[in-house]
Formats: C-alpha cells, structure tokens, sequence
C-alpha cells in the first residue's frame, strides 16, 4: 500500500516508482549494469599486470613480461567494448525511464481535478513533470549504477589483498567502512535541503514565466522593474540554499577524503615497514599501494553520492505528492453504462458545489462549510435533446461554475449529474465525451488553425473542418490570413483576435457533433451583428436535436430561448421564457433587461 501524499518517501517507494518505470527495459539495463562492470575490471587490471610484471623482473624473466604485457592489452581492449555496450545499453534504457515518468506525471497532472489543478501555478506542475521527475531519474543512475560500479571495485580490491597478506587486508577492510558514515549521519538534513531546494527552484520558474508569458500587461502597467525585483528576489534566496547545499555536500566530501588519507597514509607506513624488513616482495608492495587506493577510492565515492541520492530523495516528494493527489473518477468497475437515449439530455438535480482550497504541496486545507461559501446552492437543470436553455445573472452569480459543474469540469459536493444516463462522478471521461464546452476565452495549442480545429475531433477530413468554420463563420477571417488554414498560431492565441478565437472555438465543437453544448459567453467577444448570426446557427442546430446551454453575454441574444434561467448568489432567482420573465415587474429579469435595453421597459 502506498503511503500518503503527507509522507516523505523513502527509499524503496522511489526503488518501485522507478523499477516500474523501466517497463521491457528491465533486462536492457540489467544487462548494461553486468556489462558496466568491466570499468571496475579495466581497474583492477592495472594492480595485477603490476604484480606480474615486477615478480617476472624480479626473476628475470623477459619473455613472461612480455607475454603478460601482450595479454594485458588484449584484455584491457575487450573489456573496454564491454564497458561500451553495458553504458549505450544503460543510457538507453534510462531514457525509457525518463520518457515513462514524465508520461505518468503529465498524465497525473491532467488528471487533477479543475479546482485542484487551478490552484497550483502551471509552471509547478511543469516543474514536476519535467525537472522534479529528473531527480528521480538520477536516484537510481546514483544507487544502481555509479555506486554498485564503485561497490564492485571495492569487493574485487578487498578480495585482492585478502590473497596477498590478509593479515593486514582485515584491519583495514574493518575500518574503511567509516569513510561511508558522513554522508549517512547527516542524510536527514541532506534530505531537507534537497525538498527546499525544489521547492525554491519551481518558486524561481513560476517567476520567470509570469515575466515572460504577460509582457503586454507588464509593460502597459510599467512593472518590469517590479517583476524583475520579485524574480531576483527569488533567485536570491535559491541561490542561499545552494549555497547551504554546497556546505553540506563539501562537508561530506571533507570528511570521506579525510579518513581516506588517514587510512592510506596508515596502511603505507605499515605495509612500508614490512617490505624494510623483507617480509613482503616489491610487487607484492607495488600492488598493495595500489589496492588500498582501489578501496578507499570507491568507499570515498560512495559515501559522497550516498549524500546526493539523499538530497534527490528529499525533492522527489514533490512528484510522490503529484502521484498520490486526489484524482479526478475514472470508471468504476460494474457502475459504468452506456448512454441512454432514452434518459436524453443533461439534468442537474439538487446540485450545490463550492470551492475548496488546496496547499502548494497539491494537499486539501480545511475549511468550514458555510452557506455563504456555496458557489452554486441547490441548482436544477434539464437540458433536453432539441432545447435552447439560457442562464443569466448579474457578474458572479455563479453562472460559469455551475456550466462548468454541467459540463463535467467540476464535481459538486451535494446533488447529481446525469448526461444520458451517464454520472460523471462514475466516468468522467465518458459523460464529457457527450458535452461541447466553449468557454468565454478559449485557448489556442500551438500549431495551425486547422490544427486547432481539428482538436475537436482527431482525424477528422481537412473538408470537414472547412465546412465547421464555415457554420461558425470563421472561415472568411481564415483564408484572408497569409497562410489560410495553415496559419501557424502563437502562443495563447496572440496574434488572433478576441472574437476570433471564439469562432474557431465554435468550429471544435460543431466538428466534435456531440449531442450537448455548453457555451460559457462564448460570443462576448462578437459584435451584436455576428452573435446574432451564431445564435441563429445554434437554434438550428437546436432543430437538429443538440442540447444547448447558452451562458448569454447580451441579454438580446436569448430572447428566443426555450427556457431562461436567472440566477442571483449562486442560486435559481427565476425562471421561464422571455416573455414570460419580463411580465414580472419586481423581478431580477426585468432589471436586468432594463439596465441593458433602457427603451425596452414596460411590458412585452
């Protein structure tokens, strides 16, 4: 069972994340750990051929030193092929591992409820996605690889001296081990410094990418200076920590080197005094100075990338925290259905829903459940095949929630959805693949116009979508661009205007043909002439058996709506037809449709 989002992880969570993760790579990157192995075995042939060499001059044997000289580089010319394929096999197989983690956690985050994943700056869950799964990439390259190389190098190293003279290998293999205790004994602050660390790095994005993305509006209100003062600020202070960092990293490399030379320098005049006395033959001498560099060299590594995987270890709880937040429904096993013609439409019974608050850390804060803190309280709703169903209500009324509560975006706290049957607390995906929602400021993807029309339905013919922006008269607007359909778009759409990336938002959903629309003022944008147009398209389509939910921006443009929804303080203020509202001269309809057509007062 995996532990909470509150927890740190530990050590084997990372190990099951990351294993996982390897998919059909496992034996790849088994195989190129074995085969990596003969780095440590190209180390240890140096020592050997020195042993060999200098025992065959010492008895004069000319013809042996040759022969082991020959025999050497035969094999120190294999073993580096080796070590080639082992590290092409291992890069390859990390990449997999790369590519896999920034997949999940994409997909994690895409998954995050609407409320939720608003909550967060994008540029953190970019963070996440992209660096702070990075540093899981890296835990295992440090564990795995680089200190099971080192460990190898050790174990040969030990087994080396314990043939040549164990007397002397056995206190000095029992104490070396102390060279690993620094970088163990402060894993705790390793660790802390390694969450600070992300924290403050996704704090110095989430800077730069507001001074970068909103330009327009920084320059119109002369705020460099103030965005440049709050980035440097930030800055300053990641700067800090990685200059704690480095304190503590330099700590632990101090300490390692310090009782490696202290073991080294002790092992020398030891095995120094024993050849002085004759009791050890010089290439026996040769090769243990060698050798005790091979053990302490590894022991000193490994104590210092133990420090750094403790430092990674403590930033990856930001991706755990990604992982293991709440998610938006999938389907539940044995609730799923398809829909049902004959439960038609979408209704919306008792619905109430309110915002809650969520922490940095993607964690839920508490907060008391009062009235006045309901978004939308109590809302009924039927939007039947062939009907147009307008909602209005003066600024934060709770009009935009609850169509995006309808359009499966959110989910309420109390009360139920159903779009043909369907409940998206069940299937959220399923129940939306039957909803078009438009909101008043669509987003433009990167790419081309047809691009981002053809979104609303993948694979759809190039006519197709033709055909779409024409229904939504965007296409006289394309073909006067220099490229047509081609047109390639910038960033968030900068370089179209208002209205018409409501058209083309228009055209996704014509082209998606789902049976039920949600347009949130999405002709806001359009002058009075062209809304006027649209809604004649929509009440056609309307005739066509489309569900329409139209959020109206001008009250004109909902006079002919079946029903005509008024809402005030996230609740149901009125209902009826147009005609029908305007009779009541105390009501909120009749209000607003003074304040917006003064010369329409009286009754209809």
């Amino acid at each position: 069972m995996s532990k909470p989002a509150t927890a740190q992880p530990g050590l084997s969570d990372i190990w099951a994340l990351t294993w996982r993760g390897l998919g059909p790579r496992k034996l790849a990157y088994i195989a190129g750990l074995i085969l990596s192995l003969s780095q440590s075995l190209i180390m240890m042939l140096d020592p050997l051929i020195v042993n060999l060499v200098f025992n065959a001059l010492e008895a004069r044997d000319f013809a042996d030193v040759r022969l082991i000289v020959a025999a050497g580089t035969a094999v120190f010319f294999f073993l580096i092929g080796t070590f080639l394929v082992g590290e092409y096999l291992k890069q390859h197989a990390m990449n997999e591992l790369s590519a896999n983690l920034m997949a999940r956690a994409a997909d994690e985050a895409q998954r995050l409820p609407l409320e939720h994943a608003q909550s967060v700056h994008s540029s953190d869950l970019v963070q996440r996605t992209e660096h702070d799964t990075q540093r899981m990439v890296g835990i295992l390259n440090l564990l795995l690889d680089r200190m099971a190389d080192q460990a190898a190098m050790f174990v040969m190293a030990a087994a080396y001296l314990l043939v040549i003279n164990w007397r002397i290998a056995l206190p000095l293999l029992a104490v070396s081990p102390l060279i690993l205790a620094a970088g163990h004994l402060i894993r705790k602050r390793l660790k802390a410094i390694g969450n600070e660390v992300a924290w403050q790095e996704a704090a110095v994005r989430q800077c730069l990418q507001d001074v970068l993305q909103n330009m327009e509006i920084v320059r119109a209100l002369g705020a460099e200076d103030w965005m440049m003062e709050r980035f440097v600020r930030e800055r300053t202070r990641l700067n800090r920590l990685y200059a704690r960092r480095t304190w503590w990293q330099q700590a632990v490399m101090l300490t390692t080197t310090s009782l490696s030379n202290l073991i080294i320098l002790v092992t020398i005049l030891i095995v120094g005094w024993l050849a002085i006395r004759g009791e050890m033959a010089l290439g026996s001498l040769m090769v243990y100075f060698t050798l005790v560099w091979r053990i302490n060299s590894p022991l000193e590594s490994i104590g210092q990338l133990w420090g750094q995987a403790q430092e990674q270890i403590g930033a990856s709880g930001r991706v755990f925290r990604l992982l293991e937040a709440e998610k938006e429904p999938g389907p539940t096993a044995g609730k799923t259905h398809a829909p049902s013609p004959a439960q038609g439409g979408l209704t919306m019974k008792g619905v109430s829903f309110r915002y809650r608050r969520f922490a940095e850390s993607l964690l839920p804060v508490e907060s008391p459940a009062e009235d006045d803190e309901w978004t939308v309280r109590s809302i009924d709703l039927e939007l039947k095949p062939g009907t147009f169903t307008a909602l209005v209500g003066p600024s934060g009324s709770g009009k935009s929630t609850a169509a995006k509560a309808a359009a499966g975006l959110l989910f309420p706290q109390s009360g139920q959805i159903r779009v043909f049957g369907l409940d998206p607390r069940e299937n959220a995906d399923a129940a939306r693949s039957l909803v078009a929602y438009v909101p008043q400021t669509p987003h433009m993807f990167s790419g081309t116009i047809r691009d981002n029309i053809a979104i609303g339905r993948p694979g759809a013919s190039d006519d197709e979508v033709t055909e779409a922006a024409r229904t939504a008269m965007a296409h006289s607007f394309i073909v006067n661009l220099p490229d047509g359909y081609e047109t390639v778009i910038r960033e968030h759409g900068r370089t179209l205007s208002g209205g018409q990336k409501q058209r083309i938002a228009l055209a996704r959903a014509i082209l998606s043909g789902r049976p039920v629309w949600i347009l949130d003022e999405a002709t806001s944008a359009l002058d009075a002439e062209t809304e006027r147009e649209i809604v004649g398209m929509l009440h056609r389509f309307k005739a066509q058996g489309h569900a329409i939910l139209f959020i109206a921006h001008r009250l004109t443009a909902v006079t002919g709506a079946d029903e005509i929804i008024v809402m005030r303080e996230g609740a149901v203020a009125q209902r009826g037809t147009h005609e029908q509202l305007l009779r009541d001269p105390n009501g909120l309809y009749r209000r607003l449709w003074e304040s917006f057509e003064p010369t329409a007062a009286a009754s209809p």
